[in-house]
């Protein structure tokens, strides 16, 4: 058991026992204010979302979603992929049912950067995991920051058009919404640091279906003269979004 004292707070074991000891604490302190909230649900999960995102500590889940537990079922690795994820990604959108599976990318990606860049010195077991990502070239005299950026961008797409296929009859029955995100760690892309942005919603990237599909999840639902629910007309809304959006879905390429 590691337990030498060194001079410098910098040391590696040092910084472990640093960290283990502030786990241990805010353990203790959640366990004693908030251990009880767990009783609900300590025999069973029911989340609302399946979330991909990206592995970087820089990421958590308080960013959109302050009671993430028994509601995200996360699956995290670099460069927030779906095909290096795959097992944990259909155990909660097939076993889980989750409505909604959430990919998230996110601005100063390192794994994006690595796939594009291609350095040297990685190791076998990164190249690997980071050999599927596919990415554009950027355009001859784009700035490295907005290369990146670009590139982001352009993995969430194909991350979300992966899900879209594999998924596709649970898409293409309504049982699921492919949601891609980018949270701008950097504000890269305006709206300030730690902006969530959504861009792509079932393969469809038209800022004019993103627009229209955000106001209409986020919009208060109008009296209905026929005698409807309100809740009833914000599903009808989102509803017909969602059908618009699967006239352009890929062929379904799997069958259960």
């Amino acid at each position: 058991m590691p337990f030498a004292w060194e001079t410098s707070p910098e040391k590696p074991l040092a910084k472990a026992r640093s960290f283990i000891a502030e786990v241990l604490q805010t353990n203790a302190t959640f366990a004693a204010s908030s251990g009880k909230s767990l009783v609900g649900f300590a025999d069973g999960e029911k989340p609302r979302a399946t979330i991909v995102s990206c592995a970087d500590s820089r990421v958590q889940a308080d960013a959109w979603d302050d009671t993430p537990e028994n509601a995200d079922f996360t699956v995290r690795n670099i460069g927030n992929q779906v095909s290096s994820s795959l097992g944990g990604i259909e155990y909660g959108v097939e076993h889980l049912h989750t409505p909604v599976l959430l990919i998230i990318g996110h601005t100063g990606c390192g794994a994006v950067k690595a796939a594009l860049e291609k350095p040297k010195g990685l190791g076998a077991a990164i190249e690997a995991e980071l050999a599927p990502m596919k990415l554009p070239e950027p355009v001859p005299g784009t700035k490295p920051a907005a290369a990146l950026k670009d590139a982001v961008v352009a993995n969430v797409h194909a991350q979300v058009s992966a899900a879209v296929q594999h998924f596709g009859r649970f898409v293409h029955s309504g049982e699921l919404t492919v949601v891609g995100a980018v949270y701008d760690l950097r504000n890269d892309m305006g709206g300030g640091h730690g902006r969530l942005h959504v861009i792509d919603v079932n393969n469809n990237s038209e800022p004019e279906r993103i627009d229209a599909f955000i106001r209409a999840i986020q919009r208060a639902p109008e009296p209905v003269a026929s005698g409807g629910s309100p809740a009833a007309v914000v599903e009808k809304r989102i509803r017909a979004i969602i059908e618009r959006t699967e006239r352009s879905l890929p062929p379904v390429h799997r069958s259960h």
